[in-house]
């Protein structure tokens, strides 16, 4: 059963076709406003323009009938591009293809529609086994679909990386006859979470749980170097166990400077694509997104669970990038609530009583207000950090976020008001000064001293266990003395096998040092070709460190170690999974190395099974990272050397021979290169 043909936009007729970035702002505007403010908001701005009011009209109605994402931002200027006069139209309603086989999989019910595609409930169609999955479906004009569909491919090189409980889990994907991808993903059985907290009048601190268990989820993206840039309360489900799941990265981007599609692609910077409300302001503004813009939308989001409504939904006379540059902070959850409460409005956690008031004013405002800062410098510098200090909220510890709270109130005021504020206190600052800058200076340096006794404590505990380390071994091999055994044959694999058995009898009580033998000794039996033995040791060493040493910096290692072993044993499914545990407990700035030759060693898994898109991202993550983090040479030549050999088997030479030339170019510059390395490249 295929699809009919295209129906054309409703609103295609009366289109200002010269005028589209003056409608693309008002419409992108009057979308971040509730209904009942959308008049209001006409008769303001196109009060001597009807033939504009009648356009954004015809586009708002366009929204409410569930095009409203595809019709923000530069997605209107696709939908421009394809429905001007002699264009492709867009595709029929989503609808239409209930019934219609995708790969073994029958859409049955249509259960979202979003900016760039339809989502259905499917089940297996060929009777292999049972099973409910979401089928999401590309949509779009045809005069957009080249740039929509190298997004997709994006999305699901992305969701296939992303493997954890609270982001929902890819696990097919493919084309239809007419030429559009899809994606399988498991279905969630759930409501958006703002409809869960609303259906089940959720209380205030139940909210924030929520926000919490979104945020770890986000972290683990953040860790993986992906921004999701799309946070709202339709891509956050709650199951009816009260479980959080992810959806849609559909418009994510790598966290990698350099990683821009070819101009006129669509994850370049300058690209509004994301939801009016929930937005960034450097999102609005076209620029560079990071880990800062996620935690700018999910604080929008709680705000809006706290509140029931979005942050700066009160002004609606004027834009969000207006009150960004004017200074304006969002409305304090506390006020926000306060005013329902006083006008009676029922809207829980707010309506419940006016206990909620102040139990938002306070650690609540400051936490929401500091996430939603419009410069992502004086944001949470991450998801996390967000994420502990709703924590603290919880736990009833002081916040992070009051710290500073005053001080930024003040920053913000002398900025609206610099000419009074520079007159009124320039003799206060004069006296004052030099005490303030002292009282700064001694902060910093007690800052200092406490990083650098914290180092210094650590070096000493790496000290006191590599010297004990190395006592055992020395121990071990004069144990092994050829007289004082009476003859008896001496070989490296006995030698290993006594050593393994005195390391759990007699190190049991010294976990950092049983530890690092057990990852000595498994590696050495790897070596050897005992895969068995060793891979039974390295994953002891893994299981102490977990187990037994707390905060251990040391997990990541052995998680990499395990995943060479396995690798080499050719055991690629386990290799897999360990070299995601050693990624995902690696912290990127205080484990680059490992987490640079983790994607690198999970890049040759995927090479060896013929993943080969899977493959490229891998060794291009690693790549980059070795060059971000300033790794070895040696380690840089040979994440490209890879990259590049994966391109050329792809048959991408010019990708190829630009990646060697840079190889090359860099042996160049060494005194000490040689030629052997350069015919390696």
């Amino acid at each position: 059963m295929m699809a009919n043909a295209p129906t054309p936009l409703p609103w295609a007729d009366v289109m200002l076709w010269d005028r589209w970035e003056e409608v693309d702002g008002l419409l992108e505007r009057a979308l971040a406003l509730d209904e009942s403010q959308r008049a209001a908001f006409l008769d303001t701005e196109c009060k001597d323009d009807p033939t504009l009011r009648e356009q954004l009209e015809s586009l708002l109605a366009a929204a409410d009938d569930g095009l409203g994402d595809r019709l923000s931002g530069r997605l209107l200027r696709a939908a421009l591009d394809g429905a001007s006069p002699g264009g492709p139209a867009l595709p029929p309603p989503a609808s239409d293809l209930l019934g219609v086989s995708v790969g073994p999989y029958r859409l049955e019910r249509v259960v979202g529609v979003g900016g760039m595609g339809a989502v259905y409930l499917a089940e297996r169609a060929d009777g292999a086994f049972e099973r409910e999955v979401a089928v999401k479906v590309l949509h779009g004009t045809q005069g957009a679909m080249v740039d929509l569909t190298e997004r997709f491919k994006v999305e699901r090189q992305i969701l296939a990386s992303l493997v954890h409980p609270g982001i929902a889990q890819l696990l097919d994907g493919g084309v239809m006859e007419d030429g559009r991808p899809y994606l399988v993903m498991e279905y969630v059985d759930g409501a958006p979470i703002d409809v869960y907290c609303s259906d089940g009048r959720l209380d205030l601190d139940a909210r924030v749980r929520l926000i919490v268990a979104v945020a770890k989820a986000v972290e683990f993206a953040h860790r993986h170097m992906v921004v999701h840039r799309d946070l709202k309360p339709n891509n956050v489900l709650v199951a009816t166990d009260g479980r959080v799941k992810l959806l849609d990265f559909g418009i994510a981007k790598l966290l990698d400077p350099a990683d821009e599609m070819p101009s006129g692609q669509i994850t370049q910077a300058g690209f509004r694509f994301a939801t009016p409300g929930y937005a960034a302001p450097e999102q609005l503004l076209g620029e560079r997104v990071s880990t800062q813009t996620d935690v700018y939308s999910l604080s929008a989001v709680l705000y809006e669970l706290l509140c029931g409504e979005v942050p700066y939904a009160r002004r609606p006379s004027d834009s969000v990038l207006e009150r960004v540059v004017e200074g304006f902070e969002p409305t304090a959850p506390s006020a926000v609530v306060a005013s329902k409460a006083h006008q009676g409005v029922d809207d829980p956690p707010a309506g419940a009583d006016r206990s909620i008031e102040k139990r938002l004013a306070g650690d609540l405002d400051a936490i929401l207000l500091r996430g939603l800062r419009a410069r992502p410098e004086e944001r949470y510098e991450s998801v996390a950090a967000f994420r502990e200090d709703l924590e603290r909220y919880l736990s009833g510890r002081p916040v992070r976020a009051r710290e500073g709270a005053l001080l930024y109130r003040a920053r913000k005021f002398a900025r609206r008001n610099l000419l009074s504020v520079i007159a009124a206190g320039g003799m206060f600052f004069l006296i004052t000064g030099s005490a303030v800058g002292l009282a700064l200076q001694r902060s910093a340096v007690v800052a200092e001293r406490n990083r650098a006794e914290q180092a210094a404590l650590l070096a000493e505990q790496e000290a006191e266990t590599a010297e004990r380390v190395t006592d055992f071994l020395v121990e071990l091999f004069q144990g092994s003395d050829p007289l004082a055994l009476q003859g008896d044959t001496v070989t490296v694999r006995g030698l290993l096998d006594r050593g393994a058995a005195r390391v759990s009898e007699e190190l049991a009580g010294q976990p950092a040092v049983q530890a690092r033998l057990l990852g000595v000794l498994g590696q050495v039996y790897v070596t050897l070709g005992s895969y068995e033995e060793g891979i039974r040791l390295l994953k002891q060493a893994v299981a102490t460190r977990v187990d037994s040493l707390e905060a251990d910096p040391g997990v990541p290692s052995a998680h990499l170690a395990l995943a060479n072993a396995h690798r080499v044993a050719r055991e690629f499914r386990e290799a897999r999974e360990a070299f995601r545990q050693a990624i995902n407990s690696a912290t990127p700035l205080a484990q680059d190395s490992v987490l640079a030759r983790s994607h690198m060693g999970l890049g040759d898994v995927f090479a060896m099974t013929e993943e080969l898109d899977s493959a490229e991202v891998a060794y291009g993550t690693a790549a980059r990272l070795n060059e971000q983090w300033g790794a070895p040479e040696e380690e840089r030549w040979d994440a490209m050397t890879r990259w590049a050999g994966l391109l050329r088997r792809r048959g991408d030479l010019d990708g190829a021979e630009s990646l060697y030339r840079q190889v090359v170019e860099s042996h160049r510059t060494r005194t000490d290169g040689s030629a052997q390395d350069l015919s390696v490249a």
